[in-house]
């Protein structure tokens, strides 16, 4: 069967991690057969860099595009409308009525990430970033929604959504975790700080810390710190035990593999893959108690009460006091984090593009 996959998400995104579900979705579509999922791409050129890479590993043929985002955002909602190639199904990967496409007649999909503009109001410049989702979720034949949670929140807040929905959950990294001993000290957040990622609370709860503990708290991704953070860390007198730094895929893993410990303070998540790599790679994961974050890592974490700077401060102490290498959840992080695959959510996703055209 021969599946499109829009280009809305490839368009908004350069990296990300919606970007990358697709990419990883399309790469075991390509690269297993037995699948039976033709992924199609009706588009040459992108500036996402997933997709510009997995096309050089599959030599797809796409290369990099020389237009500017908005340029590229109407030419291909135009194109959409008129030049779709002949496929059996779309895959949406976000939701632009632009990508609409009203002249394809056959079954479509959504994919659910989060409810966070819903839950937590936010907007960009007074626009709701997810667009017309609702209306989207309205209309398809079947959403995929990446976790429990995040199906629970969307019926809750909408029940007037009665469209099929089904899980697929993320995949860890198809990587091998290296066997190298670990930084006493050393604890890593990764990715976005600001808003429901709370990281102010790990800042808040590292400065609380018997000083003999802090010895090094790194931000990795998420762009340089803002003026407001540097402010914060000043006063709580933390500036030379913290830092921050942009990373490759590379030196994330490096940093997974060395750390005493991974910190996710987020009150809110559509998945957290973040946890799951921390789970992949056997370094110690502390994590809030978001539902979602359970859900992901089970019994294979140290949790605390999300957004509680002395909770969390106690479960740091604890397990700052032990030796970096002592990690409990170790092997059942490691059995936990095999279960979840991008080869299982692609079988789990074929088989509901199956459902809809009746194969």
């Amino acid at each position: 069967m021969r599946v499109l996959f829009d280009e809305q998400i490839f368009l908004l995104q350069k990296q990300g991690g919606i970007s990358r579900y697709f990419v990883e979705l399309i790469r075991a579509f390509a690269t297993t057969p037995d699948l039976g999922v033709e992924p199609i791409l009706g588009f040459k050129t992108t500036t996402n860099e997933l997709l510009l890479k997995l096309s050089k590993d599959l030599n797809l043929g796409i290369t990099l595009s020389k237009s500017s985002k908005p340029i590229n955002l109407a030419q291909s909602g135009f194109a959409a409308g008129f030049d779709s190639p002949r496929v059996d199904l779309i895959h949406h990967t976000f939701y632009s009525k632009l990508f609409w496409t009203p002249r394809f007649k056959g079954p479509r999909i959504s994919t659910h990430y989060d409810m966070i503009p819903e839950l937590f109001g936010e907007n960009r410049f007074g626009i709701n970033p997810h667009l017309s989702k609702h209306w989207y979720y309205k209309n398809v034949d079947h959403i995929l929604s990446i976790s429990n949670s995040a199906k629970t929140d969307l019926k809750n807040i909408w029940p007037d959504v009665g469209t099929p929905i089904s899980i697929t959950h993320l995949g860890k990294p198809n990587k091998t975790p290296a066997s190298n001993s670990r930084i006493s000290g050393y604890l890593i957040y990764v990715g976005v700080r600001s808003g429901y990622k709370d990281a102010q609370t790990l800042l808040r709860a590292f400065a609380a810390m018997s000083e003999s503990l802090r010895t090094k708290l790194e931000f990795l991704g998420g762009g340089s710190f803002t003026q407001t953070e540097l402010n914060l860390i000043n006063e709580l007198g933390i500036s030379n035990q913290v830092t921050q730094r942009d990373v490759t895929d590379e030196e994330l893993e490096a940093a997974y593999s060395r750390a005493h410990a991974f910190v996710l303070t987020s009150k809110y998540e559509g998945f957290g893959l973040p946890a799951l790599e921390a789970l992949q790679f056997g370094c110690r994961a502390i994590l809030s108690d978001a539902p979602v974050l359970v859900e992901v890592a089970g019994y294979c974490a140290d949790y605390f009460i999300a957004g509680d700077v002395s909770n969390l401060t106690g479960v740091l102490t604890s397990v700052l006091s032990e030796e970096p290498d002592s990690n409990p959840h170790k092997d059942s992080g490691l059995l936990r984090a095999d279960e979840f695959s991008w080869k299982k959510a692609a079988e789990l996703t074929a088989d509901v593009y199956r459902s809809l055209i009746g194969l």
